[in-house]
């Protein structure tokens, strides 16, 4: 080792480069006998210089020489491929491995046979095995299949299971395809794959690393296109690229199928006439499906092929299997005859309104008739339960055969005899929702958790979560008080809301009083931070903007009211806002939010929009109207497009509704939603009365509880998601009826009525449902089909059709 500070410079006619970390030179020693040593000082006229300061003299072995060792690991195994001696000092290098990287790549590897080597060490490469993709498309068990395997040095080329075994398809051969090297077809299943067979695809760049010996990578079924088509996509991705290709050739079998025709003599116009036996023999490409001609027998009617010799038509005439084997099918003909057949069904019923329905004909006349049926047999709800058509039940004499709900192909083969078919169901209990909403409150002190929905069947009882709490307001507190409506046993999808009791935490109430076109606090409690009234506009806005109890009060005709999302109680206090402001303004805007709004009706208030294309209440969320104190009562009036528009649910509880009227003459009156799926409109202990000078409710799904109302529409009554009656007394009265996309159920209560001008009182598309303790007189639930729309309704039966009822008037018995 030469010391770093002569580099550069020349000792004894010997120049030191820069960066010489060894300097080579014969040296001659003159020993003395004593401890050998070196120290700076000329022997034979040379020069000795200890030069690097790391290095202990009494270690130094001029002679030494120190043995790298060179090993490769793959799949775990260590082999040493190479060993070098080297002088002290020296670099040993890299070595050879020309033969692994044929089939391996090198992934790890030790990078100090790049310095001087002071002792005996052992270099490690560390190996992965090459794997090339070998790719197949090949006809199995009635479908194309590609798939791809990952091999490795020493595997033997894979040939696939049942290639040349499926029917219909006659194995060639194997045609190779990509870049093929030394292959055949015939060497699949025999021919290991060699190192240089690996090397070769390397050098092409189809190898891949990271894939299990054998391992399949890819597995696709379906047409010859289709596999193509996916083998094309991973030769074009290089992560997928296979490096040999082989797709089977084969040709297609053809079947010989023999169809043979009954001999048959016929009289007609007083003579006799004979057609002979004859059989018609065709072989036909493996899966297709034969096609055999039809000879006429008059007054006979051909009803399909036995296939094995019993003399039973097991195929229709016009339906033979696909050719799949030798077949020999024999034409089965019926004589047209007339017969009576019955059809029955105990849950449902025809469109004629009946259980039964007898019907005498020809086979070709019957087998006509049945298909009227196909729509009519839907799903029944009965006691809380529902029924659903499973099959039908044909009984001919002793004998009795189920038919699945295909009408076409399962209808009888033949009537040669009287017949009864009944339709049989299976019962499903019914799953019913029952929501428990906090009502502006939480579960489990948890403030992201404001409803518990749980999933029960009919009849089940109903087990109440544990008490919502209620956070404080600032000036008020609430104490949980109980749940409206009451809790029972499941009868319905149901939703129960917490009730509280409201009280003061602490001094008086925020109070605000409206006047016209101005705004003054309650002077009691000083200067207010819970609203903002803003003037900028071109109509006045009074702003409710905290989440505290404010209690708005007075008289005023030019201000409209916004309260804003953190507002989660306000109170009108005898408020009577009848507002005459710009056009297409609201007078009540709710804006969205995701917890509901409690407005707290106290006294007598009145909401009106004098505008005629303003909304009376804009509702942007949840909203619950509930009247509190003594007497409370609400009126609405408006003349926009609808009186109360509302994206999220609204209700009305515990108050009298005086006087909710809409006097507008276009669209929807009463109230509007966009229908989206849970919207609703929920009347709750209310007694009222609603008038429209155009139609009443659309959208939402309308709900009465305990509550006893009239509506009056100069329009019709409505386009409503559902409709649910819960011991209520309704009377409803409009130029059309009420219709529900969905179900309309009628629960016990007070007296029903229900009358249209023009058309059915009552529509549902998926059933109604009345309670047992009502009298339907002489109107039947029924199913009737008008103009394409096939929908539910009361219904009388004129011995012929349903007439659906205009005027329905239901009375508990």
């Amino acid at each position: 080792m030469v010391a770093p500070e002569y580099f550069g410079g020349t000792k004894a006619n010997v120049h030191v480069p820069v960066g010489t970390e060894k300097l080579k030179t014969d040296l001659k020693v003159t020993y003395d006998g004593g401890s050998l040593s070196f120290s700076t000082g000329y022997f034979n006229e040379m020069e000795v210089i200890w030069v690097h300061p790391s290095v202990n003299p009494s270690d130094v072995n001029l002679g030494a020489t120190h043995t790298a060792t060179y090993q490769v690991t793959l799949d775990g195994v260590e082999t040493v491929v190479a060993t070098k001696e080297v002088l002290a000092g020296e670099v040993p290098g890299p070595v050879d491995l020309s033969e692994w990287l044929l089939y391996t790549e090198i992934t790890a590897f030790d990078a100090g046979y790049q310095e001087a080597l002071w002792s005996d060490q052992t270099f490690n490469y560390t190996l992965e095995p090459l794997q090339l993709f070998m790719a197949y498309i090949y006809w199995k068990s009635d479908t194309w299949h590609y798939e791809r395997y990952a091999l490795e040095a020493g595997d033997t080329l894979i040939l696939p299971e049942g290639y040349a075994t499926s029917s219909g398809m006659r194995f060639e051969r194997w045609s190779m395809e990509g870049f093929t090297w030394n292959f055949e077809g015939s060497d699949l299943g025999t021919r290991v794959l060699t190192p240089e067979d690996l090397g070769y695809y390397k050098q092409l760049g189809f190898t891949h690393i990271g894939f299990d010996s054998g391992m399949q990578v890819e597995n696709f079924s379906g047409t010859y296109s289709e596999c193509v088509a996916e083998y094309v996509t991973d030769v074009s991705t290089i992560a997928s690229k296979p490096g040999v290709s082989v797709i089977g050739q084969y040709d297609q079998e053809r079947i010989e199928i023999t169809f043979m025709y009954p001999a048959l003599t016929y009289y007609m116009y007083g003579n006799e006439y004979v057609i002979f036996a004859r059989q018609l023999e065709d072989t036909y490409w493996y899966g297709t499906k034969p096609i055999a001609s039809m000879p006429s027998y008059p007054y006979w009617i051909p009803i399909g092929w036995d296939a094995d010799g019993d003399n039973v038509a097991d195929y229709g005439y016009d339906n033979s299997p696909l050719a799949t084997e030798l077949a020999v099918y024999r034409l089965k003909l019926i004589q047209d005859g007339v017969h009576t057949v019955t059809y029955r069904t105990d849950y449902g019923t025809f469109s004629n309104g009946e259980q039964e329905i007898t019907f005498e004909g020809t086979y070709e006349a019957c087998r006509t008739f049945i298909n009227d049926f196909e729509e009519i047999l839907l799903p029944v709800i009965e006691n809380g339960f529902k029924y659903t058509f499973e099959n039908w039940t044909e009984k001919i004499g002793p004998y009795t055969f189920e038919y699945d709900a295909v009408w076409s192909s399962e209808f009888p083969n033949t009537f040669t005899e009287d017949v009864t078919i009944a339709a049989t169901y299976n019962r499903i209990d019914y799953a019913y929702e029952i929501t428990f909403d906090a009502g502006g409150g939480y579960f489990n002190e948890d403030p992201s958790q404001i409803q518990i929905v749980l999933e029960y069947t009919y009849g089940d009882s109903v087990v109440v979560p544990s008490n919502p709490e209620k956070p404080d307001s600032g000036l008020y507190g609430y104490d949980f008080i109980g749940w409206t409506p009451e809790v029972g046993s499941v009868t319905g999808n149901e939703t129960y809301r917490a009730q509280y009791r409201t009280y003061l935490l602490e001094g008086e109430a925020v109070g605000i009083t409206v006047s016209n076109g101005s705004v003054t606090e309650d002077i009691s409690v000083g200067s207010l931070s819970e609203y903002v009234f803003d003037v900028s506009g071109d109509v006045p806005e009074l702003q409710i903007t905290t989440g505290s109890i404010v209690t708005i009060s007075g008289v005023s005709s030019a201000i409209r009211i916004r309260i804003d999302e953190t507002v989660t109680d306000v109170v009108f206090s005898d408020l009577t806002l009848t507002f005459n402001g710009a056009l297409n303004y609201e007078a009540l805007i709710i804006d969205g939010a995701s917890r509901p709004l409690d407005i707290l009706i106290e006294g007598n208030c009145v909401l009106e929009n004098q505008v005629t294309d303003g909304v009376t209440v804009y509702a942007d969320r949840e909203t619950h109207f509930i009247g509190r104190g003594t007497a409370p009562n609400l009126s609405l009036e408006g003349r926009a497009y609808t009186l109360i528009y509302h994206s999220e649910s609204l209700y009305f509880e515990t108050m009298t509704l005086d006087g909710i009227t809409h006097n507008g003459t276009t669209e929807t009156g009463l109230s509007f939603s966009d229908g989206s799926e849970g919207i609703k409109f929920v009347l709750t202990n209310v007694a009222g009365t609603f008038a429209s000078e155009n139609t009443g409710f659309s959208g939402s799904e309308l709900e009465f509880i305990d509550s006893s109302l009239s509506v009056q529409c100069a329009g019709g009554l409505g386009f409503v998601s559902a409709l649910s009656v819960a011991n209520s007394a309704l009377s409803m009265t409009g130029l059309s009826g009420l219709t529900a996309e969905t179900l309309v159920t009628v629960t016990e209560g007070g007296p029903i009525s229900i009358l249209s001008d023009s058309g059915p009182a009552l529509r549902a598309a998926d059933g109604i449902s009345i309670a047992d303790v009502y009298d339907l007189g002489s109107l039947t639930i029924a199913q009737v089909s008008e103009g394409g729309a096939v929908y539910f309704t009361l219904a009388t039966y004129d011995g012929s059709e349903w007439i659906p009822a205009s005027s329905i008037i239901l009375q508990m018995e």
